[in-house]
């Protein structure tokens, strides 16, 4: 059981950033959370780095129809995707945000 309340070093970090429109730039999530983890002496590396762009009226359902997603073998292959599988195989220990509404 964690009772951290930030990674720690030697947790399974991975981070999630999400833009909604053309304008929003998945470098301005990242960079602020590029410096955090360094002045918290946390590693996450570049494969457990997760982006996707997707529209703000498709983010909704998007989260929400994960399970659906991932039962649809023809379907979009998000980067989302990919890191819930390392989530469900209990492979990581946090995810990182910029900010709570990249999330939902």
């Amino acid at each position: 059981a964690m009772t951290a309340d930030k990674p720690q070093a030697g947790d399974r970090i991975a981070y999630f950033g999400r833009v909604s429109s053309p304008k929003q730039r998945l470098e301005h999530h990242w960079e602020p959370v590029e410096r955090w983890a360094a002045a918290n002496g946390i590693d996450i590396p570049e494969e457990r780095r997760f982006e996707d762009k997707i529209r703000r009226h498709e983010s909704a359902s998007f989260f929400q129809d994960w399970d659906k997603r991932k039962r649809n073998a023809g379907r979009k292959e998000y980067r989302f995707d990919a890191m819930m599988r390392l989530v469900e195989a209990g492979s990581l220990d946090w995810i990182v945000i910029s900010n709570f509404d990249r999330w939902g």
